[in-house]
C-alpha cells in the first residue's frame, strides 16, 4: 500500500471492515485511533496508534 493512499478514513473503513475478525480472534470489544492520523497530521514518517479494550475473560499473554 503507498503510504500517500493511507488515511484516517482509510484505516477507520479498515477497522470497521475488520471488526467481527478482531472480535472473535483477538477479543477485542472497541478499538479507536489516536495521534496524527486521528487529527488528519500524519506525515511520512508517522506511526498509526490504536487503542483498544479487550473482553474481561481475554488475557494478553
Amino acid at each position: 500500500m503507498r503510504a500517500e493512499l493511507v488515511n484516517r478514513e482509510f484505516i477507520l473503513e479498515t477497522l470497521k471492515a475488520n471488526r467481527e475478525r478482531l472480535q472473535k480472534e483477538f477479543g477485542i470489544e472497541r478499538i479507536g485511533l489516536y495521534g496524527s492520523f486521528a487529527r488528519n497530521e500524519q506525515n511520512e514518517k508517522s506511526d498509526i496508534d490504536l487503542v483498544y479494550d479487550l473482553k474481561s475473560n481475554v488475557k494478553l499473554v
